[in-house]
């Protein structure tokens, strides 16, 4: 219990996440400095690089992470007068006297685990058996919490829904800013765009197969950004000169731009994942005033709600007349570009950080 009269002390462990980050490390960045703001909690922060303005550094270990998570770390925790540890990325100490909360994001490596290798698979699957030993879990969906609760048995009720957003600087972007990034990469309209492909479960590939059935005077392109970390640049390659398109495929890889004006500029957002926990990109998507085209898996319909485009998953057909949709008619582009920014509005940082503050209470009474 924290003392009365001194305010609560959260540590946001992300001593695992890459350099620089993806969506893992945007989710703990952007949590700890919404959970800065709102002046009612002492965050500190065990990340690899500096964390956000308002949070305090945890001292790092060397090397040996997992080790010193389970065997410095909870005296540590102590020492520091933390009351509440939060893991976000499935792990947490096993022996600790200080309340835990983890973060799982996706169970996909447990649902889908040939789309992971088996050093990947065995990499999660140690993280998430500390974690579930955690007083509270986090999920960022309803999904994922009946997954995960299916998949290891898990009681619901120490699992808590807490929405993610788009990080700030999401937002309809002038067209001198999407101008300019344009020119910057060599890149013309219409054009497709797909963020993110470190692995075949995104399908990508289903998005090279729509552009062979997209032809005419104004058929787009693909842009591809995101970085490759399994090879699967190389298939989608091969894929598009097979198809005759690779002309028209573009890959920026980690993209350090203005994002925003990547994708301001897009005719559509295309996320045919085959499975997700939440679907950030397409909410970012949408914040920008961009239509997307998702494949119609439950996450991302309950992310999206009836602001995307849905398709089957594996159906590049399907993806290519939205396209022609979207192309065909300015009218039917602006409608679902109003609907996303609605839609995208609905989520913030700020709501999360409320939210995973309450969990932080529930365990510090």
């Amino acid at each position: 219990m924290t003392p009365p009269g001194r305010r609560l002390r959260v540590l946001i462990d992300a001593v695992d996440l890459a350099q620089p980050p993806t969506g893992l490390g945007v989710y703990a960045t952007e949590l700890a400095a919404a959970l800065a703001r709102t002046g009612d909690v002492d965050v500190h922060t065990a990340f690899p690089a500096p964390g956000p303005a308002g949070t305090s550094p945890f001292p790092l270990p060397d090397r040996h992470r997992q080790l010193w998570r389970q065997a410095v770390l909870p005296r540590r925790l102590l020492a520091a007068g933390i009351d509440v540890y939060h893991g976000t990325e499935f792990a947490a100490p096993l022996l600790c006297r200080v309340p835990r909360v983890v973060t799982v994001h996706d169970v996909a490596f447990l649902s889908r685990p040939r789309a992971y290798t088996l050093r990947a698979r065995a990499h999660y699957r140690a993280l998430l058996a500390t974690g579930l030993r955690a007083e509270r879990i986090i999920v960022p969906s309803r999904h994922v919490a009946g997954a995960l609760a299916s998949a290891t048995g898990t009681d619901r009720a120490k699992i808590r829904v807490v929405p993610e957003a788009p990080p700030p600087g999401m937002e309809v972007a002038a067209r001198e800013r999407v101008t300019a990034t344009l020119r910057g990469l060599g890149v013309e309209r219409p054009y497709l765009l797909c963020v993110g492909f470190a692995d075949r479960r995104k399908r990508v590939v289903d998005v090279v197969r729509a552009l062979a059935l997209l032809e005419g005077p104004q058929r787009p392109s693909l842009l591809v950004a995101g970085e490759d970390r399994e090879g699967v640049q190389a298939a989608l390659e091969r894929e598009a000169r097979r198809l005759g398109v690779s002309d028209r495929v573009r890959f920026t890889g980690y993209f350090t731009g203005d994002l925003a004006a990547l994708y301001g500029g897009a005719l559509a957002l295309v996320y045919p994942s085959l499975d997700e926990g939440f679907g950030l990109p397409p909410l970012e998507a949408m914040a920008c005033g961009t239509p997307v085209i998702a494949s119609d898996i439950p996450a991302l319909r309950e992310t999206a709600g009836e602001a995307a485009m849905f398709v089957p998953v594996r159906s590049p057909a399907a993806i290519a007349d939205r396209a022609r949709s979207l192309l065909a008619d300015p009218a039917v582009a602006a409608g679902w570009r109003a609907r996303g920014l609605a839609r995208s509005a609905t989520y913030s940082w700020e709501r999360a950080s409320r939210e995973t503050l309450e969990v932080y209470r529930e365990l510090a009474r």
